[in-house]
């Protein structure tokens, strides 16, 4: 494994073209992480880093639907997002009434 910045939370973007030096040098999948939160990101990253794959955390907290790409700002990327939202919220209200003793 190698990490592009220190072990401890770093401050600022991913150094992200140090990456593709080392996707050269391996004959094995190379995954990508950082600076990833919106499907143009993904793109940029692979073009920057020539990673065989992409990984995010924080972008897929903002939107779950991050790696359908551009179907995720369609229509039914919208409707399962929509969806999703509604099944939280119905989560939500559940843990309320449990909450309440109903």
């Amino acid at each position: 494994r190698y990490r592009g910045s220190p072990t401890h939370r770093r401050d600022g973007p991913a150094h992200l073209e140090q990456v593709r030096p080392i996707k050269r040098a391996l004959r094995i999948p190379v995954v990508a992480n950082g600076n990833v939160r919106s499907w143009a990101d993904v793109q940029a990253n692979l073009r920057t880093t020539g990673a065989d794959g992409i990984m995010s955390a924080e972008g897929l907290l903002d939107d779950p639907c991050l790696f359908a790409g551009q179907a995720s700002r369609g229509p039914s990327g919208g409707a399962a997002l929509r969806k999703l939202e509604k099944k939280l919220r119905q989560i939500e209200a559940l843990k309320q009434r449990m909450a309440e003793g109903a």
